[in-house]
């Protein structure tokens, strides 16, 4: 694989990231963060679990992203240190 192609395939992967993170914030922004208890309030009671099983599961693609954006993105510098010490250490043809 080239090197320009790896890295518009980490920005993808940063791009996915930031939507993930950009979606959670838009549905939690209003979001009710009070334990409904009450017998009046029990049908508000759904919609908060509904809320905070959606927000787990951004929550988990969220770590799922970060991590592949951390580990790609260690492979794609190793991949360039490599490129770079196989570029300097080869001899000049005469």
């Amino acid at each position: 694989m080239e090197f320009p192609t790896l890295i518009v395939t980490w920005i993808a992967l940063v791009v996915a990231y930031l939507g993930v993170t950009s979606y959670r914030w838009f549905l939690t922004r209003r979001e009710d963060d009070v334990v409904h208890v009450r017998d009046s309030e029990a049908n508000l009671i759904p919609a908060q679990v509904a809320l905070a099983h959606r927000v787990h599961k951004l929550d988990l693609w969220s770590r799922v992203l970060v991590a592949t954006v951390v580990v790609y993105g260690l492979i794609i510098a190793a991949f360039y240190m490599y490129r770079q010490f196989v570029d300097s250490s080869r001899l000049p043809s005469s």
